[in-house]
């Protein structure tokens, strides 16, 4: 049987958001504002996103799906909200890994 080999356009964009996500911690304060345009954004969702993507981008080379890819990046952002609301109990994480399992195996082919 043959392997699928992996798509390394994935890799250089996880790579490559990888460095935007340094360079956006090293060079600006969660507490100041990012003038772009004619509004001022904070950095803050600028890092969950591109922390998202990055994930996804990563699984997505390691697993070659779709769906688990996005799973893994929803359940290490969402734990990553609830850390910055303050909710770091260990059982949330259980919670969203069970409620993800869940529906990877809803939404899988047999």
């Amino acid at each position: 049987m043959r392997r699928k080999k992996g798509n390394f356009f994935f890799l250089i964009l996880a790579v490559t958001l990888l460095l935007g996500i340094t360079y956006l911690i090293n060079t600006f304060d969660p507490n100041s504002f990012l003038p772009i345009d004619i509004v001022n954004v904070s950095p803050i969702p600028i890092f969950i996103i591109s922390i998202s993507f990055f994930i996804f981008f990563l699984t997505m080379f390691f697993f070659k799906n779709k769906r688990r890819a996005f799973f893994a990046a929803f359940l290490i952002t969402s734990y990553l909200l609830l850390a910055i609301f303050g909710l770091k109990h260990p059982f949330f994480i259980i919670l969203i890994a069970s409620f993800l399992i869940v529906l990877d195996r809803f939404f899988s082919r047999r």
